[in-house]
């Protein structure tokens, strides 16, 4: 699914509970994933999203079946559950961009083989993570 470029908004849950949702392009001007945007999409495998995107509100993917994400440079925050039970993701790219991930941001019933990837540069203190998820952050030139 393509959303047109001209919608600049889209509001929270709007694509919650979209079983038939496999994938989606976002709109280039969309500046923040709304708080439930994909809450429950339960097939929903890849999402791209667009460089001018800011924030990822909280449970904006929780319970989504995403298999890796690249989080573009520009987003600043990614809110509490926002991938809260992928069980499916694989990968998660995360730019130095990003100064705020809630401490629950990739909590619930996690993939065993997630990985994390973060830029050396990142301000982000990894410390704040259960064990679990720490152990998942990779460094990257």
């Amino acid at each position: 699914m393509a959303i047109p470029d001209s919608l600049i908004e889209i509001g929270p849950r709007a694509f919650a509970r979209c079983v038939s949702l496999r994938s989606i392009k976002l709109p280039s001007g969309l500046r923040e994933i709304s708080p439930g945007m994909f809450e429950n999409c339960v097939w929903l495998e890849y999402v791209k999203l667009p460089d001018s995107l800011v924030s990822i509100g909280e449970r904006a993917f929780a319970g989504a079946s995403l298999n890796s994400i690249h989080i573009p440079c520009g987003v600043v925050s990614i809110g509490r559950d926002a991938f809260l039970d992928n069980r499916l993701l694989s990968s998660i790219v995360i730019p130095s961009s990003v100064e705020q991930i809630s401490r629950d941001a990739f909590s619930g019933h996690i993939n065993e083989n997630l990985q994390i990837f973060l830029d050396r540069e990142t301000t982000i203190d990894i410390e704040q993570f259960p064990p679990r998820i720490q152990q998942r952050f990779v460094f990257r030139d």
